[in-house]
C-alpha cells in the first residue's frame, strides 16, 4: 500500500504511479518533479509475491495477481536498469570533475567515453520505459473472432479471401495458437465468399487487430491477361466473456418501509418492504411479498442483480455492434489498408508506409512478424503523440495540483470511501476551421462540496490551449495573445433550479470606433455561460467563422457519456448540457454593449423567414461597413409553432444580446453567434435543442457550410455580413430563403410567395419565375441538390412540364 492513498484502499497501478510524475534529472519525456519517491514499484511487486505465496485466495484472484505480477516484472527490470545507469552517470561525472592532478588522464578519457555510452543507454531505457507505461487495451490479451468476406471483385475476391484464410491458419500454427473455423461458404471455383473463425491464445486480439480493414489485391486471373483489382474485408473482434457481476455494497441504497396490502395483523405494523437502488445505474428493485424483511431483501437483491446484469449485457452488445460496423466498411477498393501486388511480388501496408517484397513468403506467414512490429510501433507512437499533445490525464492533474498535492490525495481518499461522488470531466477544445477540432480533457472525482477546487485545472487547461493556438493569425478584432492578457474564469455553481444572473457573457471586443464604450477592466473575448438546471460552467473564446474557437467545459459523468463524441467533434448540441440562459440587462457592461449594437436605422421593414415554421425575425438595423458591404443583424421578436405553444410571444425587451438567424431545410432556424434567450426560463429544452449557438461553440454538421462561408461574424453584436445577391432591394428579404414570384400558391405545401418586392435586385442577373408548384417541391420531387440547379434545369427545359405544370417567366434584370 502506497503512502498517502488512505486506509483500506488498493494500491494504484504502476502506470498511474509513474505517470503522475517522473524523477528529476532524467531528460526526455520522464522529466517531471517529485517522482523519485513515487517511482518505486518494488513494494507493489513484493506485496503481490507475498500474497501469492500465502495461497489463501480464490482461483480468480490468484490468476489476476499472477497476470499483474507478470506485467510488472519487465517494468521493474527496466526501472532498475535505468536507476543503475543514472547511478553510473553520477559516478562517471564525479570522476571527470575531479582535478586531473590526482587522476590519470587516460582514466578520465576512458570515463568520458563510458559517460557517453551511459547517456545513450539511459535515453534508450527512457524510451523503452515510456512505451511500457503506455495504457494498454485490456482486450489485447483476449481471444478473437475473425470474419473474412469477399468484397469488390467477384470470383477473384473470393479466391483471395480463401488465400487470407490459409494465411491466418499458418500464422496461428507458427504462434502455437488454436484456430477453429466456425462457418465458411465456398464457391464453385474454390474460393471463399465468407468465413468466420475463432482464434484462441494469449495476445491473439492484440496481434490480429491490425488486420481489420479492406485488403486490396492486384493480380492477373487465370482466365484473363489483364490485371484485376479486388478487395476483401476483414473484421477482428475480441471474444465476449461472460459478465461476472459483483455489486459493491457502497453502490447500493436500501430503503425499508411498511408493506401495503388488503389487511391483516402484519400489514402496516412492521417495515418489511424493501426497495434497493443501484446508484451508478439508477436501477431499482422493490419487494414486499414476504412477511420477513430479510426474505424481501434477498429477493430484491436477486432481481436487482438480474436487471443490472441485463443492462450491462445490452451495453456490451451495443459496443460490439458499433465496433464491428466501424471495421466492416463498404468493401470498396478505395478503403484499403494493405495492397497485395502479385505482378510486382509486393505487399504494401498504407498505414505505416511499409513495403515488403516476396508475396509468396508473406502469404506463408514468414514476413508477417516485421510488419506486425512496425504496426505496433506505429500504434505506440501515435498514442504517445496524442498523450503528449492532449496531456497525460494523471500528469495534467498532477501539474494542476502539484502545489497542493496533499489536498489532492485527501480528495482521492475521500473518493474511495464515499460512494456519493460524481466524476467531473473538463474538456478544453479549440477549432482552427470548420472541419478540424482539437481537444484535451481530464477527469477526476469530487464531491459536490469540492467544486471550488477545479478552478486551478480549468486555468491550466485554458493556458495550455492558448499556448497551442498562439501562432494562429487572429482577426484584427481578436488579437488576444497568450502571455499578454491572462484569461479569467468566473464560477457560480448554485443549487437553485431557476437560473440566476450568470457571470460575464457576451464580453467581446468592439471595433475601434466604440472601444471606449467597453469596460476597461474586463477580459475581451471571454464568454461565460451558465447552464440550467445543473448550473455547469463554460468559458469560451469566440472567434470569427474562419478563425479559431476555444473554451473549457465542465460536465458530470452522465452528461460526458451522453455527449463526449459531440464534444470532441465540435458539435455541442445536447440540450441537457447546453441550455443557454441570458445574462441580465441590468449589468452596466452588457447595457452599454446592447446600446451600441442597437443604434442604427429603425425604418427597415421586417424580414420574414420560413412562415410555416416560425413567425418572423425583425431586422433591427442596417449599416455600411468599411468595405462598402451592407450588413445587418436580427433579433427574434416572436416565435410561433404548433408544437411549442408555450413559447409564443417572447418579448423582444427580454432579449439582451443580438443574434443571427438563418433557416435551413430541416424546418427549424439556426442561430449563429451568441444565443441569448428569455432569462425567466420560458424557453423549453425542446426549442433549446433546435436553436443552437453557433459562432461561440462551433458549427453543427447539419449547417449548410456553403452558405456559412458567405457570413462573417464580427465580435460585437454578432453582426452578419450578407452576400449582395441574397438581399432583395425592394423589401429586404433574404433571397437564399425565398424566391420571388407573382403571388402563386404551391399546390403541395401551400406557401404564398412574396408580392411586395420590386423587380430591381442587388445583383447583375436575376431569374424571376412564376410557378404553379413552388421550387422547394420541385427540388424534393426530382431529388435535385439545390434550388440553383433546379432553376438551370427549368431554364433548359429538362424537367417534365406535364408532371409539375410549370409556367416559367424569365427576366434579365439590369442594375
Amino acid at each position: 500500500m502506497e503512502k498517502g492513498w488512505g486506509r483500506r484502499t488498493r494500491s494504484p497501478p504502476l502506470s498511474k504511479i509513474i505517470l503522475w510524475s517522473y524523477p528529476e534529472g532524467i531528460p526526455g519525456p520522464l522529466q517531471h518533479r517529485g517522482a523519485r519517491d513515487l517511482l518505486r514499484p518494488k513494494p507493489t511487486a513484493l506485496l503481490i509475491t507475498v500474497r501469492l505465496q500465502s495461497g489463501k485466495m480464490s482461483s480468480s484472484i490468484l490468476k489476476n495477481l499472477s497476470i499483474e505480477l507478470a506485467e510488472l516484472t519487465p517494468k521493474i527490470t527496466t526501472i532498475q536498469h535505468l536507476q543503475s545507469t543514472h547511478q553510473t552517470i553520477d559516478e562517471l561525472t564525479e570522476i571527470i570533475s575531479t582535478p586531473s592532478s590526482e587522476k590519470d588522464e587516460e582514466l578520465i578519457q576512458l570515463a568520458k567515453e563510458e559517460l557517453e555510452e551511459a547517456k545513450e543507454k539511459a535515453i534508450a531505457l527512457e524510451k523503452s520505459l515510456t512505451r511500457q507505461l503506455l495504457p494498454r487495451d485490456p482486450a489485447d490479451d483476449k481471444n478473437c473472432i475473425l470474419e473474412i468476406r469477399a468484397g469488390t471483385g467477384g470470383e477473384e475476391a473470393c479466391l483471395f479471401a480463401n488465400d487470407l484464410v490459409k494465411l491466418y491458419q499458418k500464422i496461428a500454427l507458427l504462434q502455437n495458437w488454436r484456430l477453429h473455423i466456425l462457418t465458411i461458404t465456398h464457391t464453385d471455383l474454390g474460393g471463399c465468399k465468407e468465413c468466420v473463425c475463432a482464434i484462441q491464445g494469449r495476445g491473439v486480439y492484440g496481434h490480429f487487430k491490425f488486420e481489420s480493414g479492406v485488403h486490396r489485391v492486384q493480380r492477373v486471373p487465370i482466365n484473363d491477361v489483364r490485371v484485376h483489382t479486388s478487395a476483401v474485408s476483414v473484421v477482428v473482434l475480441p471474444e465476449i466473456e461472460e459478465i461476472e457481476l459483483e455489486l459493491n455494497p457502497k453502490d447500493l441504497r436500501m430503503d425499508v418501509y411498511r408493506a401495503s396490502g388488503s389487511g391483516g395483523q402484519h400489514v402496516n405494523t412492521t417495515e418489511s418492504a424493501v426497495r434497493i437502488t443501484h446508484i451508478p445505474t439508477g436501477i431499482q428493485a422493490a419487494v414486499q411479498d414476504e412477511r420477513s424483511q430479510h426474505q424481501n431483501k434477498a429477493k430484491a437483491m436477486n432481481i436487482l442483480r438480474a436487471r443490472v446484469h441485463a443492462q450491462l449485457r445490452d451495453q456490451r452488445d451495443t459496443k460490439r455492434h458499433q465496433l464491428r460496423s466501424s471495421q466492416i466498411g463498404s468493401g470498396d477498393r478505395s478503403e484499403r489498408i494493405r495492397t497485395y501486388n502479385f505482378p510486382q511480388s509486393r505487399v504494401s501496408d498504407h498505414r505505416v508506409n511499409v513495403t515488403l517484397y516476396g508475396i509468396e513468403r508473406f502469404l506463408n506467414g514468414e514476413l508477417m512478424d516485421p510488419l506486425m512490429e512496425a504496426l505496433m510501433l506505429n500504434e505506440q507512437n501515435t498514442l504517445l503523440e496524442e498523450l503528449q499533445e492532449a496531456g497525460f490525464y494523471e500528469i495534467l492533474l498532477y501539474e494542476a495540483f502539484r502545489d497542493k498535492s496533499q489536498r489532492f490525495r485527501e480528495l482521492e481518499n475521500r473518493r474511495e470511501r464515499c460512494p456519493h461522488v460524481q466524476t467531473i470531466h473538463l474538456v478544453s477544445f479549440w477549432m482552427k476551421d470548420l472541419t478540424q477540432t482539437n481537444h484535451r480533457f481530464a477527469s477526476f472525482k469530487l464531491q459536490p462540496a469540492d467544486y471550488h477546487h477545479i478552478d486551478q485545472t480549468i486555468t491550466h487547461l485554458i493556458d495550455k490551449t492558448c499556448n497551442d493556438t498562439k501562432r494562429i493569425q487572429y482577426d484584427r478584432a481578436w488579437k488576444l495573445m497568450a502571455g499578454k492578457q491572462r484569461l479569467r474564469i468566473y464560477r457560480k455553481l448554485q443549487s437553485e433550479s431557476t437560473p440566476q444572473t450568470p457571470s460575464e457573457s457576451g464580453n467581446t471586443n468592439t471595433p475601434s470606433s466604440s472601444s471606449s464604450d467597453l469596460n476597461p477592466g474586463a477580459d475581451p473575448g471571454i464568454q461565460i455561460v451558465h447552464l440550467n438546471p445543473q448550473q455547469k460552467l463554460l468559458g469560451c473564446i469566440p472567434g470569427t467563422v474562419e478563425d479559431f474557437l476555444c473554451g473549457v467545459y465542465a460536465c458530470t459523468d452522465t452528461e460526458w457519456k451522453q455527449s463526449s463524441e459531440r464534444i470532441l467533434h465540435g458539435a455541442l448540441r445536447s440540450h441537457t448540457v447546453y441550455q443557454i440562459q441570458v445574462p441580465a440587462t441590468s449589468d452596466p457592461f452588457q447595457t452599454r454593449t446592447i446600446r451600441w449594437a442597437m443604434r442604427s436605422q429603425k425604418s427597415i421593414p421586417s424580414i420574414f423567414v420560413r412562415q410555416r415554421d416560425f413567425a418572423f425575425v425583425e431586422a433591427t438595423g442596417w449599416k455600411i461597413d468599411s468595405d462598402g458591404q451592407r450588413v445587418g443583424y436580427y433579433v427574434i421578436q416572436s416565435i410561433r409553432h404548433p408544437d411549442l405553444p408555450e413559447l409564443q410571444n417572447v418579448c423582444r425587451a427580454e432579449l439582451s444580446v443580438c443574434i443571427i438567424v438563418t433557416s435551413n431545410e430541416s424546418r427549424s432556424i439556426s442561430v449563429h453567434g451568441l444565443a441569448a434567450f428569455d432569462p425567466k426560463g420560458s424557453l423549453s429544452a425542446k426549442l433549446s435543442a433546435r436553436i443552437l449557438a453557433r459562432g461561440m461553440l462551433g458549427f453543427s454538421e447539419a449547417v449548410n457550410y456553403a452558405f456559412m462561408k458567405k457570413l462573417t461574424i464580427t465580435p460585437i453584436g454578432q453582426i452578419v455580413s450578407c452576400v449582395e445577391e441574397t438581399i432583395c432591394n425592394g423589401c429586404g428579404r433574404d433571397l437564399s430563403v425565398f424566391f420571388k414570384s407573382v403571388g402563386r400558391v404551391c399546390r403541395k405545401c401551400g406557401i404564398t410567395f412574396c408580392t411586395r418586392c420590386s423587380v430591381k435586385l442587388q445583383s447583375k442577373r436575376t431569374e424571376m419565375m412564376e410557378l404553379y408548384v413552388c421550387l422547394q417541391c420541385v427540388v424534393e420531387t426530382h431529388q435535385i441538390s439545390s434550388w440553383k440547379f433546379a432553376c438551370e434545369r427549368i431554364h433548359r427545359n429538362e424537367l417534365p412540364n406535364d408532371t409539375d405544370r410549370l409556367k416559367i417567366l424569365i427576366y434579365e434584370d439590369v442594375m
